[in-house]
């Protein structure tokens, strides 16, 4: 089956792409601990320069929204991601504890997040429309 640029890179980008940020962390951390989230978070580093970078560019072609090189490096940098990355980094780093009522409000924000994002996830399923889901075959297909 022939696929266009557009639909080839999609498929590339998903495929290459790991959900570490919302399904890794929690896993990591009841896996190896609080230690263990140290290296999750450097290949959440990569991975999200990965993402806002090569995607970015990837996504864009055959597209008439392709982006130039200065807006995808300052969206590379300049994210919720990347830049909560480098504050929990500087806070490992100079070994800064937070008060425990703010410490307590990021861990139930954490505990909640992989819940939060699967009713999400759940509510955009609930209004596709299945029937026209499933006649595309490009779907089946695990390779681009």
């Amino acid at each position: 089956m022939k696929k266009t640029l557009s639909s080839a890179t999609l498929f590339a980008c998903c495929g290459a792409y790991s959900n570490i940020i919302f399904m890794g962390q929690p896993l990591i951390k009841a896996l190896y601990g609080e230690k263990g989230l140290i290296f999750c978070v450097a290949v959440m580093f990569v991975s999200t320069l990965y993402l806002f970078t090569i995607c970015s560019i990837l996504l864009s072609l055959g597209t008439d929204k392709m982006k130039d090189s200065a807006k995808v490096l300052k969206d590379s940098f300049l994210n919720l991601v990347f830049i909560s990355g480098t504050i929990g980094f500087i806070c490992f780093a100079k070994s800064i504890v937070l008060p425990k009522i703010i410490s307590d409000a990021l861990q139930f924000s954490a505990n909640t997040t992989v819940c939060l994002s699967m009713i999400y996830i759940g509510f955009l399923l609930a209004e596709a429309n299945l029937k026209e889901v499933m006649k595309d075959k490009e779907i089946y297909l695990l390779h681009p």
